[in-house]
């Protein structure tokens, strides 16, 4: 087929198309001619607004095809806004007018839809893909919304579950504190009764020890009573040891005045030659006068009274007592304890505490019998007697 032949065909094809968007346009025409009042009513509507938000929406896309609609739509507009403002004054006149407009505009018409309906196809297209991509964003949009959604989803139960392990661990720890605080509070408790038993063996152990101090004051103040009493009774009977002892010495020395008296009857009748003589065998002082021989003669006799009758041995063991010498006539060892009862005389009255209290005064040993006390003190007076 020649260029010819194609620009023949779609002269045809263009033509035809013109035809029939005359036609339909003159249809419109007379049904807007009948009502006009209706269109005369109906608000305007501008198609370059509608076009304009169209091809925002598909991203302007091809600014060429943009431009040839905008000015197709312009120019439908221009007509329709003429023929909208003379419809009720030409509406006759535009019936008849018809064909010659139909007849100016087909050409041109039938060019500007063929390229419209060409651009129209390519926007549908680029529409369409746009809408697949758009589509196709969506629904990696939602695959990444549900992703999130799933994350959100796994966070929240992964936070729910960490709350509640949290929650677990909470409760594990406030049972714990719990059971920390009741065997703290067991174990204060146990320290109290401890702290209370100890206090009351504490307290039974200081009423046991009041109760023996009690006792023991009590015992104490028995013996000291005992004490008191029985140092009542020794002091008692000391002192009736004391006034016997005293009444029993009253007694020795009323019979040993008796018995000086009787001793005296004996040398009353003797001179004072016969009494010298009698002193100077026993080996006393024959100077004084008579009266003091006479006395001589009778203590010396009264000391040898107790003796009188013993044996030379027994004599002997008297001397041994006294630590003092054993050898000699039965003569010496008389004279040498009358000798021995002179120097104790100032003794002889004397307790053994008192003979005691006298050696002690004397730095002298105080212990041992009356008889041992006696010795002690006539011999440490003969040693004084003697150094002078």
């Amino acid at each position: 087929m020649t260029s010819t032949e194609n620009e023949l065909t779609t002269a045809r094809t263009v033509s035809a198309a013109t035809d029939r968007s005359v036609s339909a346009w003159k249809e419109s025409v007379h049904a807007a001619t009948t009502g006009a009042g209706l269109w005369s009513r109906a608000p305007r509507i501008d198609p370059t607004v509608g076009v304009q938000r169209y091809f925002a929406m598909v991203q302007n896309a091809i600014d060429a095809q943009r431009e040839l609609a905008v000015t197709w739509a312009s120019s439908v507009n221009a007509i329709s806004g003429r023929w909208s403002d003379q419809v009720t004054a030409v509406t006759g006149a535009a019936r008849r007018q018809v064909e010659v407009v139909a007849d100016v505009v087909s050409s041109p018409a039938r060019a500007v839809e063929q390229a419209a309906e060409r651009r129209a196809q390519l926007a549908e297209a680029e529409a369409e893909a746009e809408r697949r991509r758009v589509q196709a964003a969506q629904r990696a949009a939602a695959r990444a919304a549900e992703e999130q959604a799933a994350q959100a989803a796994e966070a929240a139960k992964a936070e729910e579950r960490r709350a509640q392990a949290a929650q677990r661990a909470a409760a594990r720890a406030a049972e714990e504190q719990a059971a920390q605080a009741a065997e703290a509070a067991k174990a204060e408790e146990r320290r109290v009764q401890a702290a209370q038993r100890a206090a009351a063996r504490a307290a039974e152990e200081q009423a046991a020890q009041a109760a023996e101090e009690a006792k023991a004051e009590e015992r104490r103040v028995r013996a000291e009573e005992r004490a008191a009493a029985k140092a009542a009774q020794e002091k008692a009977e000391l002192e009736a040891t004391r006034a016997e002892e005293r009444r029993v010495r009253a007694a020795e020395r009323a019979a040993e005045k008796a018995a000086h008296d009787q001793a005296r009857q004996v040398y009353q009748e003797a001179t004072k030659t016969e009494l010298s003589e009698k002193l100077a065998e026993r080996g006393l002082a024959r100077s004084g006068t008579v009266e003091e021989l006479l006395e001589r003669i009778v203590e010396s006799d009264l000391a040898r009274a107790p003796y009188q009758d013993l044996t030379r041995t027994e004599l002997a063991e008297k001397l041994a007592q006294r630590g003092l010498t054993r050898s000699g006539t039965v003569e010496e060892l008389l004279e040498r304890i009358v000798e021995s009862d002179l120097a104790r005389a100032p003794y002889q009255d004397l307790t053994r505490t008192e003979l005691s209290d006298e050696l002690a005064r004397r730095d002298l040993p105080k212990s041992g019998t009356v008889e041992e006390l006696l010795g002690r003190l006539t011999a440490a007076d003969q040693a004084g007697t003697d150094a002078k």
